[in-house]
């Protein structure tokens, strides 16, 4: 998840050299970028929690984490 955040936000604008042709040093600044994302998610806002809450299926045969994750983090994307 750190890379594939860390390539997210290399992406986010253009750039000419693809990620593979970075050096380890730039590849590192945008892991290092991509570990603040992943520490600000280690707590989550209300609404996020909210989300969550509202994802879990009424039967727990249906629980998928995953869906209450997309749910939080839609979220969060939502401004929540």
């Amino acid at each position: 998840m750190r890379e594939k955040i860390a390539r997210a936000i290399y992406h986010g604008t253009p750039r000419n050299k693809p990620w593979e042709q970075l050096s380890a040093y730039k590849r590192g600044q945008y892991v290092r970028e991509a570990d603040a994302v992943l520490d600000a998610l280690k707590e989550p806002t209300e609404g996020m929690v909210d989300a969550g809450w509202d994802n879990l299926p009424d039967d727990e045969s249906r629980f998928s984490p995953s869906n209450i994750f997309e749910a939080m983090i839609q979220a969060a994307r939502d401004g929540a």
